[in-house]
């Protein structure tokens, strides 16, 4: 069963995905709003969301006209992962890379059609495995790396602080080839595969 919710600005978009996905066999729980009369948004992503949290519904698709308000509402609740999508990649990737449960989508940025590509994708795709990745950090096998990148751009800013005037400094070109290769270096630098005896 897949929770679906919408504001005034989602509402038609929520009526022709939950049409869709009928005539495709999928059952939907509408949490509402069942009408075009303006109302808030959070009130519904909130009660789809729930649903989703509890194991109520397997999965949650929500909407408002850009979907940013509702996706950020839904995303309050507890154990709720909503990704905004407005293409199809987006939507590919936030299953098999985020585990998202819930999908977002503006009514006013996606026609009818591309919101049935983005669903169909969404409710197809399955998580690739492991915990999901956080957002905007590394996964373990990159730490090493990631941490190597931050001392040698450190070691370079002091470096072109410490210069005592512009007049002393390397050509901007020479500069740039010397981080570009110490960058490229630590990439060189051997490191032990995963499995590998250290």
């Amino acid at each position: 069963m897949i929770a679906i919710a919408s504001d005034h600005g989602g509402y038609q978009l929520k009526e022709h995905i939950k049409a869709y996905l009928a005539a495709k066999g999928t059952t939907c729980e509408d949490f509402g709003t069942d009408s075009t009369d303006s109302c808030d948004y959070p009130v519904f992503g909130k009660a789809a969301a729930q649903a989703v949290a509890s194991g109520r519904c397997e999965k949650g698709i929500v909407i408002c006209t850009t979907g940013i308000g509702i996706s950020i509402s839904a995303n309050k609740v507890k154990g709720i992962r909503c990704a905004l999508c407005g293409d199809v990649l987006s939507a590919e990737m936030t299953r098999r890379h985020n585990d998202a449960n819930m999908l977002a989508i503006g009514a006013g940025i996606v026609g009818a059609m591309t919101a049935e590509r983005i669903v169909d994708t969404f409710l197809s795709t399955s998580f690739e495995g492991g915990p999901p990745r956080p957002p905007g950090g590394a996964d373990d096998g990159n730490r090493g790396i990631t941490s190597q990148a931050r001392r040698m751009a450190g070691s370079a800013c002091r470096a072109l602080s410490s210069a005592p005037s512009s007049r002393e400094l390397a050509p901007p070109q020479a500069v740039a080839e010397g981080v570009t290769s110490g960058f490229f270096t630590m990439f060189r630098s051997p490191r032990p595969l995963r499995g590998d005896s250290v």
